[in-house]
């Protein structure tokens, strides 16, 4: 899952076209805090 994870990030890092500036620390951010919530607090 990581290697896959960080093909994605090398991807986006090295595409053509950037869309949005600071995208890649506001992805950063948002997984991040998705990995901090564990299971337990998301069920129901």
């Amino acid at each position: 899952m990581q290697q896959a994870m960080q093909h994605v990030k090398d991807v986006r890092a090295a595409a053509l076209i950037q869309f949005h500036p600071g995208i890649a620390e506001a992805r950063a951010d948002l997984y991040g805090n998705a990995l901090e919530v564990s299971p337990s607090k998301t069920a129901g």
